[in-house]
């Protein structure tokens, strides 16, 4: 295997005019024909997102992230009664609470719930007999809730069960639901065309929730078009579980370093012989 390349006396000239000019290149105030500069900063914003997929993983497993900040953990009423369920995960869950489908499906809402048909009788019994009682004194509607408040008491003592006793305890990861967040962070594919480089987006939904800008000479823009990061994400100040850190840390910066100049360093593959 040849360990060794030779440059020639004919493209010797050639090379120390790109070496010369490679501050104008990056900056876009010298042409390119070779595609330096364009390679540099793909192979930065694909090391970025790399990065921040990296992070937001560790995030969405309740860990600490590289800065040492935590997601705030979901609230059991959001696992309880809004978050998709995973295959075959309802169904365990409510094996593990001894409970069973098509027994326990009765509720005294407009949805379903955990209760046998006997113990949403005993929920409607007390429940009226209740209000009856607290209408006396109180408004209708803290009468209702004080009502039900008994009735719940009542019927749990009787051994029934809540959704948010059954399902408010689910161990999902922060965040990652559907799947259209973390699929538009997640780096895409880097070509290596000599010191060039071509970053095509990710196919998970076409890649149209995904920021990769690098078309400028003095900026690298990635992020995603999610609507509802914006909520997650913010400022910092009204942000509540933002995808990368305000700074990035040495190390971070260290990395993306690193993989932007291996295009710089596969400039000898234009004058190899």
């Amino acid at each position: 295997m040849d360990t060794h390349f030779t440059v020639s006396l004919d493209h010797q000239a050639e090379l120390m005019g790109v070496l010369r000019s490679l501050p104008g290149i990056l900056t876009g105030r010298v042409a390119d024909p070779y595609g330096i500069g364009e390679g540099f900063r793909a192979r930065i914003g694909h090391a970025t997102l790399g990065l921040i997929l990296e992070n937001f993983e560790t995030l969405s497993r309740g860990e600490p992230g590289v800065d040492g900040e935590k997601w705030p953990d979901l609230s059991k009423e959001y696992l309880a009664y809004q978050r998709r369920f995973g295959q075959n995960e309802k169904r365990d869950l409510l094996k593990g609470a001894g409970l069973k489908g098509q027994k326990n499906r009765h509720g005294p809402g407009a949805t379903k719930g955990l209760l046998t048909q006997s113990q949403l009788q005993l929920w409607r019994k007390t429940f009226s007999d209740r209000f009856a009682w607290y209408v006396r004194s109180e408004p209708d509607e803290a009468a209702r809730a004080h009502a039900a408040a008994i009735a719940w008491i009542v019927v749990k003592k009787a051994g029934g069960k809540t959704k948010l006793e059954v399902f408010g305890n689910r161990k999902v990861q922060i965040l990652v639901d559907t799947g259209y967040l973390r699929g538009s962070i997640t780096p895409g594919t880097l070509t290596e065309q000599g010191p060039n480089a071509i970053y095509s987006p990710p196919p998970i939904f076409g890649g149209l929730e995904q920021v990769f800008e690098s078309q400028q000479p003095y900026q690298i823009v990635v992020g995603t078009n999610v609507a509802y990061a914006k909520y997650h994400h913010g400022d910092g100040v009204n942000g509540y579980r933002p995808l990368w850190p305000n700074s990035f840390p040495d190390d971070w910066w260290n990395q993306i370093l690193g993989v932007s100049i291996t295009g710089l360093q596969r400039i000898n593959e234009i004058f190899r012989i």
